[in-house]
């Protein structure tokens, strides 16, 4: 649900409020497995592999009530003769996970020295033992989990653009992503977009950010009456060929206006 209204005429302001159902999720706050060797112990190169590692999930059908989630974004646009700038921040809520879930952990510890064995002992029998002591070691057990929040990752959004004609714009872009709760992806771009015939939008721009050098985005939206169709890359060239970057970015959204 959104609202927008004008202060004057050249400042818009506008917020929407997005109701939110989550259907998975997965946080990994462990993930660490270590193999130590050393000469010094019962028997020579003897091993002592040690887990830590502890992970959340939870999920749902596509379509429900659980696992609801809130989220408000603000905007707003001004504009100046041929100049129009935009400001937004998106996803300043959470999502509330209570469907499905679970805890997972493994905190083990072992010191492999080799396998012993006499005469009196069956050689397939020790060797089986040993290898479920290492299964047991890495083995995740699964136990209920209580209730889980989650803030949402922030974006920000910061444009300038400056109209050639009624068709045709030149355009400074910047995005910040949130990643985990922790760290941020930062987005530059330079570009144009083109509309054709009022219905079909064409924007193409440069990209540059903290994961890669070589990025082009392009975007396409199209208006069909009250349906409108966005589809969006950040980085062109990894759509054909995924040496080239160290990430994948493609964005489509589906618009009804009633």
């Amino acid at each position: 649900f959104q609202i927008s209204f004008l202060l004057n005429e050249n400042l818009k302001l506008g917020s929407r409020i997005n109701f939110l159902h989550g259907i998975n999720y997965l946080n990994f706050e462990k993930g660490d497995l270590y193999l130590y060797t050393s000469e010094n112990n019962i028997t020579p190169f003897s091993s002592i592999i040690q887990t830590d590692l502890l992970y959340k999930t939870s999920n749902a059908n596509y379509f429900g009530f659980s696992n609801p989630g809130l989220s408000i974004n603000f905007g707003a646009e001004y504009n100046f003769k041929n100049w129009k700038f935009l400001f937004d921040i998106r996803n300043l809520g959470f999502i509330y996970w209570q469907k499905n879930n679970e805890l997972n952990q493994s905190n083990e510890s072992y010191n492999f020295n080799g396998i012993y064995y006499t005469m009196d002992e069956i050689f397939s029998e020790e060797v089986d033992q040993t290898i479920d002591t290492l299964q047991n070691i890495f083995s995740l057990n699964e136990s209920p989990s209580n209730n889980e929040i989650s803030r949402l990752p922030i974006r920000t959004n910061i444009n300038a653009s400056y109209s050639i004609n009624s068709s045709t714009d030149f355009f400074v872009k910047y995005f910040l992503i949130e990643k985990n709760n922790k760290n941020f992806i930062h987005h530059f771009f330079f570009g144009a977009s083109k509309l054709f015939n009022n219905k079909t939008n064409l924007q193409i721009a440069y990209n540059f950010n903290n994961t890669g050098f070589e990025n082009l985005q392009l975007g396409l939206s199209k208006r069909f009456k009250n349906l409108f169709i966005e589809l969006n890359t950040n980085n062109l060239f990894s759509l054909f060929d995924f040496r080239s970057t160290n990430y994948l970015n493609f964005q489509t959204r589906l618009t009804y206006v009633f």
